[in-house]
């Protein structure tokens, strides 16, 4: 999984995830870093813990839901 924040572009690589046993969804995982999917309705919401060692200094990675469609939105409302 590799993402880009604007608008320095900073980026994010989590790579060599494994799937683990996790209650009510996926978890995948690799070291520290961990990323759930879970169902929620009519959208997943995707999240990850533990996972700013692989990001740039004004990167992260923040909570989402994608519907079936596979479009994206941020948990949180973005500035306007």
């Amino acid at each position: 999984m590799a993402l880009a924040v604007a608008p320095g572009g900073h980026g994010c690589v989590v790579s060599g995830l494994e799937q683990q046993p996790f209650k009510g969804g996926l978890r995948f995982a690799s070291g520290r870093c961990s990323v759930t999917l879970r169902e929620a309705g009519e959208f997943v919401r995707v999240a990850a813990e533990n996972c700013t060692v692989q990001c740039g200094s004004e990167a992260y990675l923040e909570p989402l839901i994608v519907d079936r469609r596979g479009r994206c939105q941020l948990l949180r409302q973005e500035p306007k």
